[in-house]
């Protein structure tokens, strides 16, 4: 199914993998040390940074910031003194040992190349950040005990700390609002912010309009020129150019070009509609393929 979802991706024109500029200099000698803060006020069966906001968990938030560097993670509570673990974890191969948290899931790239940039002009031995360390590694090794260190404050939303629940839905509000931003400067018309979902790892062409209570989830592609109309849960899924969708269910299944899936249809199992394709209501496709130009009767059941 991904092999044939990636291929799908391909006609749609957008791409099946963001573009990440080259490591700079100052980047290559970073080495990243993640601590997972287990913090028991969560109360939750899920270790606090594995819970996931908008599709990605804590771990794979901070993770992304520092893409490409290289990472080790260890798990700590949250008063633990976490000295002595990373000095056991510095790779004196690298000038620099970054120690980031996972409960500061809001970190962005651009902020930690702004630190990065701090550091290498300014060049401390260690550098405290709002929720975070700068260090150089060979100072790190020497020390028993941090004592005062400078601090410096960057984009003070990345560090919004996640330290219950309640700090953890603030934190998924400010993701949901950066998500929806990102998509209306693209173009995607969204009719009503409050009411509309979606994850991380979506992607959205051109001249899209989402109308309310719409949830896009997982690796979910929408192309250029698709009309969302109201009530429709699409999850893993790839939606081709010019096709409109109302008050449905689609998942891991592609449709393609210029379809019409009318209302109260459940589409999942790795179906696949061929363009020019309708839908008729209250239908169910169950791992079929429906040939181009198809008219799918109300009441449909169909199964492989």
């Amino acid at each position: 199914m991904i092999e044939m979802l990636n291929e799908i991706k391909k006609e749609t024109k957008i791409e099946a993998e963001p573009y990440r500029e080259p490591l700079t200099s100052i980047e290559n000698q970073v080495n990243v040390i993640l601590v997972l803060v287990n913090n028991s006020a969560f109360k939750t069966k899920i270790k606090p940074f594995n819970l996931k906001i908008f599709g990605k968990s804590m771990i794979e938030w901070v993770s992304n910031a520092v893409q490409g560097m290289p990472l080790s993670k260890v798990e700590c509570a949250i008063n633990e003194d976490i000295l002595p673990i990373i000095k056991t974890m510095a790779n004196v191969n690298y000038k620099y040992t970054l120690v980031l948290y996972s409960d500061a899931p809001l970190l962005q790239r651009k902020t930690v190349l702004e630190i990065l940039e701090y550091v290498r002009f300014k060049q401390p031995s260690v550098l405290k950040l709002t929720r975070g360390y700068v260090f150089e590694t060979e100072y790190l090794l020497k020390i028993d005990k941090l004592y005062a260190p400078q601090t410096q404050y960057f984009e003070e939303e990345d560090f919004i700390t996640c330290y219950n629940l309640k700090q953890f839905s603030i934190v998924s509000e400010i993701f949901k609002n950066r998500i929806l931003s990102f998509h209306l400067k693209n173009g995607v018309q969204i009719l009503d912010l409050n009411q509309t979902y979606i994850d991380a790892d979506v992607q959205i062409g051109g001249n899209v309009v989402i109308y309310p209570n719409n949830h896009l989830l997982g690796k979910t592609t929408i192309g250029d020129d698709v009309v969302l109309l109201m009530d429709n849960k699409i999850e893993n899924s790839v939606v081709l150019e010019s096709t409109q969708i109302e008050k449905s269910v689609l998942t891991n299944s592609i449709i393609k070009n210029n379809c019409k899936i009318l209302p109260f249809n459940t589409i999942y199992n790795k179906s696949i509609v061929e363009e020019g394709v309708i839908v008729n209501s209250f239908c169910v496709l169950d791992g079929v393929k429906v040939e181009k130009l198809t008219v799918v009767p109300s009441f449909s059941n169909l199964k492989k």
